[in-house]
């Protein structure tokens, strides 16, 4: 019997289709697609056998902590964090005020729920200074420090605490201020030539003191004033038959300055926010052919956990690779940032693709560039969080930082 062609093509077409199903099961390669041997040449580098580090180093970069909704303040082995508050909504008709009309001179400090340090005993001390000299956003460590400025506050005391702050604590801490500092105030609001030589209150830790807080204040993005730093006067008013009188001024202008006088050992890479501690990372890819085509590139960095210290609310597990232009720029905003996150059950943060990034360096750098772990999201300005990584000098290399790319080139073409 003769069949009918169109039974024959029909069993002919469902064949290849079946064929080619079964190649689209295949696993897919790790660089995401087959490569014609014949055309190009497919190229595997790693750590584990080619030095891709030139070298490591920590690295601070120092910015203003400057109106970001929360205010670090304390001490905890070699960290210290002071802070600097003005008021800017004092009342400019108050300068016939005395000392003896003052009945209460109050400054006020609600506490988020974050602190970083000795939580077990979380004594907090500290005494609260006259600023001598202007500051804004743009302040750091570094300014207050200068020689040039000195002394930046008073060294008198017009007030202090001495006791515990924890983590859980939702009343304001409140803290007794030397009426001198009102009638100051006062005073140099009436006239509008001195106002602007108010510079504020510091508040700087001392003595004992075995943590670091955090509390809430006025912020850039936010018009909440609930929790503000408040610095509030009972007064009896001699133009009010002496009837008593209560004036709160609220913090129109603060930021803390965080330092680190503890040494770094450059064996380990330290990322820590606020203070931002960072690890410089200096690559040099240049084996690899300038015009290859990055099919994969992908950074690991193992925590060291016994060398690694989280505040409240844990040790960070997100942490970024930023790249910035200029590896000197002062901005806090890198012109490239990669993101890892810690892979769960173990003590490694993986960037997934750093390939863009390669591809630069090759393009326009020959094969070298800069980039730096730092601390991400809220852990980068408002957490002191610690998070410590092997090095390139580990003694188990296990452990050291890992790069592996997988590359394509042409025969015959980019080769250096």
């Amino acid at each position: 019997m003769i069949r009918h062609p169109f039974h024959f093509y029909l069993s002919v077409v469902t064949v290849l289709l079946l064929l080619l199903l079964s190649s689209c099961n295949d696993q897919p390669s790790e660089v995401g697609t087959d490569i014609w041997p014949d055309t190009v040449t497919l190229h595997s580098i790693s750590t584990s056998d080619t030095s891709l580090f030139s070298s490591t180093s920590n690295d601070t970069k120092r910015f203003g902590l400057f109106r970001l909704g929360g205010l670090l303040l304390g001490k905890y082995e070699g960290i210290t964090a002071i802070t600097f508050v003005r008021f800017t909504n004092i009342p400019d008709t108050l300068n016939y005020v005395t000392e003896n009309d003052i009945q209460e001179c109050t400054l006020e400090l609600t506490p988020q729920r974050y602190s970083y340090g000795d939580t077990n005993t979380n004594l907090l001390e500290f005494t609260v200074h006259r600023i001598n000299n202007q500051w804004f956003n743009q302040t750091t460590w570094d300014s207050i420090v200068d020689p040039s400025k000195q002394p930046f506050y008073t060294s008198q005391q017009f007030g202090s605490f001495s006791g515990t702050s924890t983590s859980k604590d939702t009343l304001p801490l409140k803290v007794a201020i030397d009426k001198s500092i009102a009638t100051e105030f006062f005073d140099l609001q009436s006239d509008t030539n001195k106002r602007k030589t108010n510079y504020g209150l510091a508040l700087v830790p001392n003595g004992n003191t075995n943590i670091i807080r955090r509390f809430s204040t006025k912020s850039l993005s936010s018009a909440d004033q609930s929790n503000y730093v408040f610095f509030r006067v009972v007064f009896r008013n001699q133009r009010k038959n002496n009837a008593l009188d209560t004036i709160v001024m609220e913090s129109g202008v603060d930021a803390s300055m965080v330092n680190d006088a503890a040494p770094k050992n450059n064996q380990n890479l330290i990322v820590q926010g606020s203070l931002m501690n960072r690890a410089k990372i200096e690559f040099d890819l240049s084996m690899i052919p300038n015009d290859a085509f990055i099919h994969y590139a992908q950074l690991s960095f193992e925590r060291n956990e016994a060398e690694s210290k989280g505040g409240t609310n844990g040790i960070d597990e997100t942490i970024g690779l930023a790249y910035y232009a200029n590896p000197d720029d002062a901005s806090i905003t890198p012109t490239r940032l990669f993101l890892a996150q810690r892979t769960a059950n173990t003590q490694t943060y993986t960037f997934k693709s750093i390939v863009s990034l390669v591809e630069q360096w090759l393009r326009y750098s020959n094969g070298k560039g800069i980039a730096f772990l730092e601390p991400e999201g809220a852990s980068k300005l408002l957490e002191i969080d610690k998070v410590t990584f092997y090095g390139i000098q580990s003694p188990d290399s296990t452990k050291r930082p890992s790069l592996k790319i997988i590359y394509s080139s042409r025969p015959g073409f980019g080769r250096r």
